[in-house]
């Protein structure tokens, strides 16, 4: 393969075999291949993405890259849901990061209309939560400004991950779609003076990604 030699581009594993009376069978149970075409990168080109938790467990895990002891988002992997919810979850494809400005797990508890603050200008306000408590009207807002709204189903029964989470995504270069911005919600409820909500698990990566 170019200058190196004796690359494995080929392996199988088997697992067992045997000799029988009609037949000899071979079972094997791996089996990995490589390009023998390779693609010539030069020196600082690139960089090896690790896999990564996110603090809150359940949204799975993402690749990453550090950069200057600063984290930096390569893609999201996928066992979790924002890697379904990004139309491009994975920025390397686009010679893309982006640094990563929030991984929380803290409880915030707000009451309506509390502002949750981001990084880049934004906040999310609760607006309202419906009459049985079970969910809960978001807006995003970046400099005063309302650039998205969302109902999450915090306490809807069967409610999933992805349902208790509010989501925002937007273009990066030319990565499309991408979640930049993610806020879980434990619980919701309406009391008689005031209504709550309880976000545990905030997540946010800059708009302005890193050429790589």
């Amino acid at each position: 393969m170019g200058e190196s030699q004796g690359i494995v581009i080929i392996a199988v594993h088997f697992k067992n075999a045997f000799r029988g009376a009609d037949r000899d069978a071979a079972t094997f149970d791996g089996i990995w291949q490589i390009s023998e075409t390779p693609i010539e990168i030069g020196n600082g080109e690139i960089q090896v993405p690790q896999w990564r938790n996110f603090q809150l467990d359940e949204w799975g895990h993402f690749w990453a890259v550090d950069s200057q002891g600063v984290g930096h988002f390569a893609a999201y992997d996928e066992d979790g849901c924002l890697y379904g919810i990004s139309k491009d979850p994975d920025l390397t494809k686009h010679n893309l990061t982006s640094r990563v400005l929030i991984n929380d797990v803290e409880d915030h508890v707000l009451t309506t209309p509390d502002h949750l603050r981001l990084e880049e200008g934004y906040e999310l306000v609760i607006e309202a939560i419906d009459l049985d408590g079970n969910k809960v009207y978001v807006e995003l807002l970046r400099g005063g400004k309302v650039v998205d709204a969302a109902v999450i189903k915090v306490e809807t029964p069967c409610a999933t991950v992805k349902d208790k989470t509010y989501t925002y995504t937007r273009d990066l270069g030319d990565a499309e779609d991408v979640v930049v911005i993610a806020v879980h919600f434990k619980s919701s409820f309406r009391g008689t003076e005031r209504d709550v909500a309880i976000v545990d698990g905030i997540w946010q990566i800059s708009e302005t990604p890193t050429n790589v």
